[in-house]
């Protein structure tokens, strides 16, 4: 007999645009020369992506490529070196630098003058709007044989913008402040907010702070910078890789004391799931007012801001807002506050809330259990507690419209 089957395949993709082999111009034949490419920010540079220089071999023109180093420091005349910023898409040339005895010393080779200069290949892109929901890239724009269809299993993550002048200027700030040494909480939190633009918030615990703590030992809760993965429901991009917390650990290792050992892990997070009933303004739409009132929640039930409450609302949050603060408790009250105080909504008549210990691990690995309403614990008293040290995060929340005239109306019959 003849059996028929269908094979599917697993492919790794980035989100980004591909140029090849551009013109940057020609050479003047004088140190320090600048280009720029077309496109920026330009992503880290892959293998067989790099400048070429024009060279006369055997009488024949070709070009040649050149190796990108971080500092000229230790180019002689002779290397083919440049360095490249990613982010303003300039490349730069070695220079000439007058030595004290007056001689002038060349960093890096220059190319002859009136020689081509080009980049092989690259990529640019690939900012938070590539973080792309699962089951969203469904449309192939070239046809391949036996290729009936694609899709992306899991949702994109990754992807971020260029750091922002408000954010340059509050690193500058902990870097100014960071005195590469670890003796307080704060310098641990500011040395580890300091290595990576994916650290949105760091908790420094200590023995004094929680007594299960062994003597010595310093655990740093990190959360994450995945605001856009958790406004898609990811809450799986919240688990800290082994590859994050070895690097990290490595990091640390360079200013702790000999005495201290470091962990570190995800803070305990607390889904809350928050089902409410409201009464819109006259001559407001339902579904708008639903989705903003959500967009709020999502916003105020967060271990980290996101800024996900939109140019249509007033700002109901402060605006050093960094996410939920470690071991608070929330009350039913302040949800229902906050619903109130979101433009359309004119009555919250019920509201309900619900919660589920986040597992992060099983989150990533999607048991289709714990999305299931028995996994929810509906609250019975007026406050969710939360773990010393733990946030909240927020669930899939559902608001409705209630019907103002049926709710008269049974008051008007009891």
């Amino acid at each position: 007999s003849i059996s028929a089957a269908t094979l599917g395949v697993s492919v790794a993709a980035t989100h980004a645009q591909v140029v090849e082999q551009e013109t940057l111009g020609h050479s003047n034949g004088d140190p320090g020369q600048t280009f720029h490419m077309q496109f920026f920010p330009v992503l880290s540079l892959h293998e067989g992506e790099t400048l070429e220089v024009e060279e006369q071999r055997h009488g024949e023109p070709v070009f040649v490529p050149w190796t990108c180093v971080s500092s000229f420091a230790h180019s002689t005349l002779h290397d083919r070196h440049f360095s490249l910023d990613a982010a303003a898409g300039t490349v730069e040339l070695g220079p000439a630098v007058r030595q004290s005895d007056g001689t002038v010393r060349q960093y890096g080779r220059i190319p002859e003058n009136g020689r081509a200069v080009r980049f092989s290949r690259y990529r640019y892109g690939s900012g938070a709007n590539g973080n792309v929901p699962e089951n969203s890239l469904q449309t192939l724009t070239s046809s391949f044989a036996y290729l009936a269809r694609v899709t992306n299993l899991q949702r994109a993550v990754g992807g971020r913008d260029q750091e922002t002048l408000d954010e340059l200027k509050m690193r500058a700030q902990r870097e100014l402040q960071a005195q590469k040494r670890t003796v307080t909480a704060g310098d641990y939190e500011t040395l580890l907010k300091n290595y990576s633009r994916s650290i949105a918030r760091v908790k420094c615990v200590s023995p004094q702070d929680d007594a299960q703590l062994k003597p010595g030992v310093v655990e740093l809760l990190v959360v994450p910078e995945v605001g856009s993965a958790l406004l898609a429901g990811d809450l799986g991009s919240l688990k800290l890789s082994s590859t994050f917390v070895r690097e990290a650990k490595s990091f640390l290792d360079a200013y702790r004391l000999l005495t201290t050992s470091v962990q570190i892990r995800e803070p305990h997070y607390t889904g809350v799931k928050v089902q409410a009933e409201i009464v819109v303004d006259d001559f407001q739409n339902p579904e708008q007012v639903c989705t903003r009132v959500e967009r709020c929640l999502n916003q105020y039930l967060a271990p980290l801001a996101h800024g996900s409450a939109g140019a249509d609302m007033p700002q109901l949050l402060p605006p050093d807002w960094e996410g939920w603060e470690f071991g608070r408790g929330l009350f039913t009250a302040e949800i229902s506050s906050l619903i109130q105080r979101v433009p359309g909504v004119k009555y919250v008549v019920d509201m309900q809330i619900f919660t589920r210990v986040i597992d992060s691990e099983r989150e990533q690995q999607r048991v289709p259990e714990i999305d299931a309403e028995d996994a929810l614990t509906p609250l019975e008293e007026r406050m969710v507690w939360i773990p010393k040290n733990g946030l909240v995060c927020s669930l899939a929340h559902d608001v409705r419209v209630a019907d103002l005239e049926k709710i008269l109306h049974r008051g008007r019959l009891s």
